[in-house]
């Protein structure tokens, strides 16, 4: 615990700042998340569902969002459906984490042209664990 405490110090150095959404129904995954991205200076932004996310998108732009797979109202697959149909400038070019519990691969994201997948987390994650994959996305989108 405490390593990773001095680990994430040196790493809020390092990283640039980025505008995060997370879109999660589950408090319990939210808040390791929103904790860790905060105390790395992100500004950082939740909905707690798809459809609420959509409204968000139309109003805000983000640089990365990430996305929980299985959510009621919409879930991950009908909110990527819904970037991909729709015709508004703000909803295109996302670039996306998937956060699921199920066993998801890139394959599942072929052809989409109005978002990127960056990356799929496998569900349960520690805070260790999503600031070194954090670290590795935010290396691309440094080069990016």
């Amino acid at each position: 615990m405490i390593g990773d405490k001095i680990n994430l110090v040196s790493q809020s150095a390092t990283q640039s700042k980025l505008k995060i959404l997370i879109i999660e129904d589950q408090t319990s995954d939210v808040t390791p998340q929103y904790m860790l991205f905060h105390h790395l200076g992100h500004k950082v932004s939740i909905c707690f569902d798809g459809g609420a996310a959509l409204d968000e998108l139309s109003r805000e732009t983000y640089d990365v969002i990430i996305l929980d797979w299985n959510m009621p109202y919409i879930g991950g697959a009908e909110f990527l459906s819904s970037l991909e149909s729709d015709r508004i400038a703000q909803l295109k070019g996302h670039k996306i984490i998937i956060h699921s519990g199920e066993s998801i691969t890139h394959e599942h994201f072929r052809g989409a042209q109005n978002y990127q997948i960056l990356d799929i987390w496998q569900k349960p994650l520690s805070i260790s664990e999503i600031s070194y994959k954090f670290k590795q996305v935010s290396r691309y989108l440094k080069g990016a």
